[in-house]
């Protein structure tokens, strides 16, 4: 991915395959600041933590802490999603929540046709 760096305290909050941009010389941007900004210019920080997209939230952000990391997590999701097919944790809210927090997701070799979608990636 070619960018420029954002700083270390900026956090996006919300990086899911939505909110990236494919360009034709396969450059990917990151769209979408609208949480990041929301969260920034609030004087309620708790209040915003936590908004995001559960699929792909860490778990710092999860319990209202969010850390540049957080988007880290976040990408690291996206691409056990790439390899895969799916996302680590399926369930409901609550239970996708739960295992984010404390559970280890499937090895993603395990999961069936994750070998073609390696080659395609």
């Amino acid at each position: 991915m070619k960018g420029k760096p954002v700083k270390s305290n900026h956090r996006h909050r919300d990086v899911k395959p939505e909110n990236m941009l494919l360009l034709p010389d396969d450059t990917i941007l990151l769209s979408d600041f609208g949480i990041a900004t929301m969260a920034h210019s609030t004087s309620s920080m708790r209040t915003q933590a936590s908004l995001g997209t559960i699929s792909y939230m860490a778990p710092e952000q999860i319990q209202s802490h969010p850390r540049p990391a957080s988007d880290q997590y976040a990408l690291a999701v996206v691409a056990y999603q790439w390899l895969t097919g799916e996302l680590p944790f399926q369930g409901s809210a609550i239970e996708v929540n739960a295992k984010h927090l404390g559970a280890t997701p499937p090895w993603p070799l395990s999961i069936n046709g994750t070998k073609n979608n390696a080659k395609e990636f």
